[in-house]
């Protein structure tokens, strides 16, 4: 799922996190208590880290707190948030390089391990101010993880409620007619697609108010659009054209490079230093561990790393790595065994 950014900064700095918890029922009043315990425990050390390494936090000084309170419901237990961003300057003008995501995340995983017949689903969207830049985050989180491939849509009823209260308010709808006037075709149909998935919650004419606002910019675009919503109406699964990376000027094994760096990044939480994306000389001695340690994901990304790179020393384990990770599920190990059959023969 996608909230295109417009939509995110009309729902303001708080956007829309929240984390559904389902568990037994004689297990969630401990459970949410206890996650409200863990997600603290791990924010008084975040904010902590932040001050060490900065100075200052900004949340710390304030007594400042993005969780909501972990809520009992009918599946289980809501967890919601503000804004997980954090600031580490004393007036809060420059972003830390950590959030309270972090915190969250870290909070997941320990109810999780003590309580492994729990799962867990949620999406993280916010902005980070215009001090940053005016960059939006979001993701989907989830106990169980998807396959790469996998194109399914979990609709969320708090992101439905937010889009809903967001959209009944006439001067949000002010500003994101600038922004569809200002934007391409397909940003537009991500915003009618993402209307029709939410709508149950979102104003009846939604779909047609944007597709108006469009004409009065570009009316050639209008009838595309209309067919576009015509045919989510019909209930077609119309998918919207995507522009592919241009990566032919870039150094070979780049883009594979970029994915060791994601890796990296995703399972120590610290963006690796600069300058490693771009040379062959860049260590990812995490994920290489990952891979020697049985994750299919890791040997799928350290395999095609060390063949897009010419390390000879490493093919034999790099192939072997590929073939284990397209046996244990891994369906894009699966498409590059076929676009190299000559390597896998």
């Amino acid at each position: 799922m996608y909230i295109p950014e417009c939509l995110m900064w009309a729902m303001g700095d708080d956007g829309c996190t929240a984390v559904k918890v389902y568990c037994e029922e004689k297990l969630r009043e401990e459970i949410a208590a206890r996650f409200t315990e863990a997600f603290n425990e791990e924010y008084e050390k975040l904010m902590d880290l932040i001050e060490e390494e900065e100075g200052a936090c900004y949340e710390k000084e304030e007594e400042m707190n993005p969780f909501n309170g972990a809520r009992v419901t009918d599946y289980g237990i809501f967890l919601p948030f503000d804004a997980l961003s954090m600031y580490c300057d004393e007036y809060g003008d420059h972003l830390s390089w950590h959030n309270a995501g972090e915190a969250m995340e870290e909070a997941l995983k320990i109810i999780k391990r003590e309580y492994p017949s729990i799962s867990y689903e949620g999406y993280v969207a916010y902005c980070w101010s215009d001090v940053n830049s005016g960059e939006v985050v979001q993701y989907e989180i989830s106990s169980v993880k998807k396959k790469k491939k996998d194109k399914s849509v979990v609709i969320y009823d708090f992101v439905g409620e937010a889009l809903g209260e967001t959209l009944e308010d006439e001067e949000v709808w002010d500003e994101l007619s600038e922004e569809i006037e200002a934007a391409d075709e397909n940003e537009i149909k991500k915003i009618i697609k993402l209307f029709h998935i939410y709508s149950k919650w979102v104003p009846s004419d939604a779909i047609d108010k944007v597709i108006e606002i469009s004409e009065e910019s570009d009316e050639d675009m209008t009838e595309s659009l209309r067919e576009f919503a015509d045919a989510l109406k019909a209930g077609e699964d119309v998918d919207i054209e995507e522009e592919e990376i241009d990566s032919s000027h870039l150094p070979d094994g780049y883009m594979e490079a970029m994915d060791m760096f994601l890796m990296a990044e995703e399972i120590t939480g610290k963006k690796p230093k600069r300058g490693e994306i771009t040379s062959s000389e860049g260590t990812f001695e995490i994920v290489i561990e990952k891979a020697e340690a049985g994750d299919p994901e890791a040997k799928f990304t350290a395999g095609k790393y060390f063949i897009a790179d010419h390390i000879e020393k490493e093919m034999e384990r790099a192939l072997r790595w590929i073939r284990e990770a397209a046996e244990e599920g891994i369906e894009e190990a699966e498409e590059y065994m076929e676009d190299h059959e000559d390597l896998f023969e």
